[in-house]
């Protein structure tokens, strides 16, 4: 079985991944872009894996945005199509 890192990542390079309100809201708090998200994927990790109220797998990914600042994103995969869903993305300093 393929990592669970790789088949974020290559949802996050095929773009199949939607941001959610959410989460565009806490990325503009912190002075972030999505570029910042994508960049902290591509060089991160998963610190934590959980399961939401509902039962469902999510994941926290920390690594390397822009300028030297870390990031945090939450995220998981959608049911039915498979697209990845960042429900949150924050400064993880």
């Amino acid at each position: 079985m393929r990592r669970i890192i790789d088949r974020i990542r290559d949802k996050i390079r095929s773009g199949e991944y939607a941001l959610t309100y959410h989460a565009l809201d806490e990325m503009a708090d912190d002075g972030f872009e999505e570029e910042d998200f994508e960049e902290a994927v591509a060089s991160g990790r998963i610190v934590r894996r959980q399961k939401d109220g509902l039962g469902r797998r999510k994941y926290t990914i920390e690594g390397n945005a822009r300028g030297d600042r870390r990031l945090r994103a939450v995220c998981r995969f959608a049911a039915t199509s498979g697209k990845l869903i960042v429900i949150t993305v924050y400064d993880a300093s």
